[in-house]
């Protein structure tokens, strides 16, 4: 009878730290939905060392600093997988399912960023050469939005995300100025 009481003691706490430890390989990260920050990036975009049902979303009419902001964002969540998450235009997103967003642009180009922050403020009350990088979590997904008040500031935003193992990006609501090209040359305010 003691045997079986050891045994099953220690059967117990093998399946604990199992559950504790390797088990979160398996069944991804236990952070609510409605508690993710940007902390928490690249997740939930990244969950289980695979896309989570992500898009990058450019506007329609898209510019180079556009592009090249969602490149730069792209290849800095790639490691080492062989392809680089779906960049697609607003118009070619997928009408079922629900998905992850990273969305370049502001509200007068991509209306997905408009309809996610609730304005139509082209500038999104920000100064000249801020950017922004805004999460909105829904029940089951997260929407980045990667904005700024001009191309440049987009730009800047979309920098700041690719390193964000440099910079400590927290909170939900970030508010990008500074210089990019300095290291740790950006500045961040909530």
């Amino acid at each position: 009878m003691k045997k079986e009481h050891i045994i099953l003691g220690i059967s117990v706490f093998l399946a604990l730290l199992f559950v504790s430890t390797i088990g979160n390989m398996y069944t991804g990260y236990t952070i609510l939905q409605k508690d993710i920050t940007l902390k928490d990036y690249p997740y939930p975009f990244i969950k289980n060392n695979n896309y989570n049902n992500l898009y990058i979303v450019l506007p329609d009419s898209y510019t180079i600093d556009e592009y090249d902001s969602a490149l730069v964002i792209a290849k800095s969540i790639q490691f080492a997988r062989p392809l680089l998450p779906k960049i697609v235009r607003e118009s070619d997103l997928p009408d079922r399912g629900e998905y992850n967003l990273i969305l370049i642009g502001d509200p007068c180009t991509n209306s997905l960023i408009a309809d996610y922050l609730l304005t139509n403020d082209c500038n999104l009350n920000l100064y000249r050469d801020q950017g922004l990088l805004e999460l909105v979590n829904n029940d089951k997904t997260s929407v980045l939005v990667v904005s700024g008040y001009d191309l440049s500031a987009i730009k800047k935003s979309a920098m700041l995300l690719s390193k964000y193992n440099t910079y400590p990006i927290r909170n939900n609501r970030v508010v990008v100025s500074g210089n990019p090209n300095v290291p740790l040359g950006m500045v961040m305010s909530s």
